[in-house]
């Protein structure tokens, strides 16, 4: 079990503070009996639905990020990310039900997943391709060996 120093937790707190805020976040627009809307229904649905999808997107990628912290490969690190994400995306449409005026929706669970998923293949993507400023190897990305 690791131990708890006064620089462990300021940097446990970097880690986690983030997706705990956006959680809050979304947890505040759920609570929410009716949010603005656009005059065009369409329009207002589209905007609503890719509300979703990036903000589980960011979900996502923020939890990937926080579970840097324990030092868990990538690989783990998504899978984890995409669970949690799950998991939290479905307590949020449970949360829905109880709030007047909003119902649970399948569909939006399953937008949030595929945001979720979008940003998960582009963590796996992106963070391999990162080099770090004081690199030894100095290729222009995409260079062969």
């Amino acid at each position: 079990m690791m131990k708890m120093t006064k620089s462990t937790w300021a940097r446990w707190l970097r880690a986690w503070l983030p997706a705990v805020l956006w959680m809050s976040g979304i947890f505040f627009l759920s609570a929410q009996s009716s949010l603005p809307s656009l005059e065009t229904s369409w329009r207002d649905l589209i905007l609503k639905k890719t509300g979703h999808f990036v903000g589980f997107g960011i979900l996502t990628w923020l939890y990937i990020r926080a579970l840097g912290f324990y030092g868990v490969p990538l690989g783990w690190r998504i899978w984890i990310a995409l669970g949690m994400t799950a998991l939290y995306g479905a307590s949020d449409e449970f949360h829905q039900s109880f709030v007047p005026g909003r119902n649970p929706a399948l569909t939006d669970w399953m937008i949030d997943m595929a945001g979720a998923l979008v940003a998960a293949l582009g963590m796996r993507w992106f963070l391999p391709h990162l080099r770090s400023p004081d690199s030894s190897d100095r290729r222009p990305p995409g260079a062969q060996s």
